[in-house]
């Protein structure tokens, strides 16, 4: 997340949708100094939070005053096909927990076996919301919404990053972004970009249930 109190303008950090790298972008207009980074141990909702990656609901009760801002600056937020953005949250997640495996030279079928398991056992409602360490499984609509109102002004798509990024910054007011600069930077991750056209029906049913309002808050299609 970034605030901007100069330009009156607050980047809601979807994770696994170019956030970092279009916050690496912005980060010359942050002026809370990188607060918006990190863990902080969310002593009141009584588990860690991601402060970059934070649901709007979370904001509310530990930030109270920035989440006011939200009615008085300028707010957005890029997000991204559904299950695309499984796969890539899924590779995040063999990275981070995975260092000895390397999935990229895994054979395709083995991966998407692994996806499916790891769907069916380990995505649930309530780790996706609140477990930190699923944070870049969290629906999206939590980062956006809160109390089934969207905070956003301007919701981009990842895939119409440029177009997108172009109207973003002449809505700030601000220097032209180089979208290929995100785009590099925001794809070094993704090695199996279009593994989500080979997911089996039965998991993408699951991940339907799961990430429904996603699919009908950012109409998305869920064919």
């Amino acid at each position: 997340m970034i605030i901007s109190d100069t330009r009156k303008f607050i980047f809601l950090h979807n994770p696994k949708a170019a956030g970092t790298a279009i916050r690496q972008t912005l980060k010359d207009h942050d002026t809370r100094g990188d607060f918006f980074w990190g863990l902080t141990t969310g002593s009141s909702l009584r588990r860690p939070v991601d402060k970059a990656h934070m649901a709007l609901e979370d904001m509310r009760i530990l930030f109270p005053g920035d989440f006011n801002l939200l009615d008085q600056y300028f707010v957005f937020v890029f997000v991204r096909d559904p299950l695309e953005r499984l796969v890539s949250s899924f590779t995040q997640y063999l990275k981070q927990n995975c260092k000895l495996l390397n999935y990229p030279a895994l054979p395709r079928t083995q991966i998407l076996e692994m996806l499916g398991d790891f769907t069916r056992n380990e995505l649930t409602p309530d780790r996706i919301r609140h477990d930190v360490n699923f944070r870049h499984f969290m629906p999206q609509h939590y980062i956006a919404y809160c109390n089934g109102k969207c905070k956003a002004d301007y919701i981009g798509y990842l895939d119409r990053l440029d177009s997108d990024m172009k109207r973003l910054t002449s809505l700030l007011k601000i220097e032209p972004v180089a979208s290929e600069s995100v785009e590099t930077r925001n794809t070094k991750a993704d090695t199996l970009l279009n593994l989500h056209l080979d997911i089996p029906p039965a998991i993408r049913d699951i991940h339907k249930r799961l990430y429904e309002a996603d699919y009908l808050y950012f109409n998305f299609s869920s064919d």
